[in-house]
């Protein structure tokens, strides 16, 4: 603000000419603290609409502090999610939102020690001590049976993802608490574990309904 305007214009004037851009990486040295403004964000599927949506909710919040995200998609692959957050710290991002496909995340601890933020997303950290926001896996699977069970229904299936994953187990241990407790007969004729592809939901849902005694 406090250059003169003809000045001004005259060096965009030239940067244009020369084609300039800002060398984001020296800046980030010249500053001495090391920023890059940049975040890595590593989600299960980039084109699942949890993830996607997530995604979208991040980038907004970051774009608006003049910050990029870079994301990559862990095919709940424990081997590409240390593959993809060793990358984006070679690049030196300044933090990483990580929905992790393994259990084991003591690979971070010395990045975490050098100062770089972290914070998990949808799951906790294995063997890390870090911050997550998660959510209340086995209580929603609970009120979700609730609320069917007052509306009448008595036959509920359950089309979840792969029992491995940490958050699935939590809803499916949900679903049988609240069948319990209801004195409902857990039948595993109206129970799949799918991946949590579009297309696998699509086929479990129409075998379910295919059945000869189908949920309602």
């Amino acid at each position: 603000p406090t250059v003169d305007p003809a000045i001004v214009a005259r060096v965009r004037e030239a940067a244009d000419k020369l084609g300039y851009r800002p060398n984001l990486t020296a800046s980030s040295l010249r500053r001495g603290d090391g920023r890059t403004a940049t975040i890595g964000m590593l989600v299960e599927d980039a084109a699942n609409p949890f993830s996607a949506a997530l995604t979208r909710t991040v980038e907004n919040v970051a774009r608006a502090r003049g910050t990029l995200v870079l994301v990559g998609s862990l095919d709940e692959d424990p081997a590409r999610e240390r593959e993809l957050a060793q990358a984006l710290i070679d690049r030196r991002v300044d933090g990483l939102v990580i929905v992790p496909a393994g259990r084991d995340q003591s690979y971070l601890i010395s990045e975490q020690r050098s100062g770089t933020r972290m914070v998990f997303v949808d799951r906790e950290a294995g063997l890390l001590d870090a911050d997550a926001v998660i959510s209340d896996n086995r209580q929603g699977a609970v009120a979700a049976v609730n609320h069917l069970l007052k509306g009448g229904h008595r036959r509920i299936a359950y089309p979840g993802d792969r029992a491995s994953i940490p958050t699935a187990a939590q809803r499916f241990d949900g679903y049988r608490h609240a069948l319990e407790l209801a004195h409902i007969e857990y039948d595993a004729e109206i129970v799949r574990h799918v991946g949590s592809s579009e297309s696998a939901a699509i086929t479990a849902a129409q075998e379910l309904l295919a059945l000869p005694d189908p949920p309602t």
